[in-house]
C-alpha cells in the first residue's frame, strides 16, 4: 500500500495559537469537520479528541508525542487551513523520486523532511512537514526556469498520475504563493 503525501495552504501563525488557546469553539469546528469525522472512523473518535484536548491545553513543556496528537494537529490544519486545489495524495517512492528527477527539486525531502517548528518534535505518525512562502517562493522561482519536455510527462502519465502529480504540486505551490500560505504536507 505504501505511505501517502498530501498538503494544505494554512498562516503557521493561526495555527500556533492554537497551542494551548482552551478555545472549545474552535475544538467544536473542528470535531465537525469532515477530516476530523473521516480518521474518527479509523483511529476512533475519542483518541482523537484526546489529542485535540492535549492541544488546546497545552504548555510549554508539555510532551505532544502520540500519533494522536499528530492526527489531531492534521484535523486543525484540515479545518483552520485551506483546501488546496490538487487534493489527490501523492505516492511516496518511486513516484516522488521520479518528480524528484524532473523538477531538480528533491520532492521527499520538501513534503516530508521539511520539518517543522509546532510543538509536535517527537511525533513519527504523521510525517509532518511545513515549507514557509518564503521557501515556497524560492521554489517556484527556480521551478519557472525548468522546461518539462513532452517525453518526460509522457513517461510520467506512462506511471501511472505522476504527470498529475506534477502538475498538482506546481499549481498548489503557485496557490499558496498566490494567497500568501505556508504550506504544511502530512505522510503517513
Amino acid at each position: 500500500m505504501g505511505c501517502y503525501i498530501f498538503s494544505y495552504g494554512i498562516k503557521t501563525e493561526e495555527i500556533q495559537k492554537v497551542f494551548g488557546s482552551n478555545d472549545n469553539a474552535l475544538l467544536d469546528r473542528v470535531q465537525s469537520h469532515k477530516t476530523f469525522k473521516s480518521y474518527a472512523e479509523g483511529i476512533g473518535a475519542r483518541g482523537l479528541s484526546i489529542g485535540l484536548k492535549d492541544i488546546s491545553t497545552y504548555l510549554p513543556g508539555d510532551n505532544l508525542d502520540s500519533s494522536l496528537d499528530g492526527y489531531a494537529f492534521l484535523c486543525i490544519c484540515a479545518s483552520v487551513g485551506t483546501q488546496l486545489p490538487y487534493r489527490q495524495e501523492i505516492k511516496l517512492g518511486a513516484g516522488t523520486d521520479k518528480i524528484s528527477e524532473v523538477l531538480t527539486v528533491d520532492i521527499q525531502k520538501l513534503l516530508v523532511e521539511n520539518g517543522h517548528f509546532f510543538p509536535l518534535s517527537k511525533v513519527t505518525e504523521p510525517g509532518i512537514s511545513l515549507i514557509t512562502l518564503e521557501e515556497l517562493k524560492i521554489i517556484k522561482n527556480r521551478l519557472s526556469s525548468v522546461h518539462i519536455t513532452d517525453e518526460k510527462m509522457k513517461e510520467l502519465a506512462d506511471m501511472g498520475d505522476l504527470d498529475e502529480d506534477l502538475r498538482g504540486l506546481i499549481e498548489n505551490i503557485n496557490y499558496c504563493v498566490d494567497h500568501g500560505l505556508d504550506m504544511i504536507s502530512f505522510c503517513h
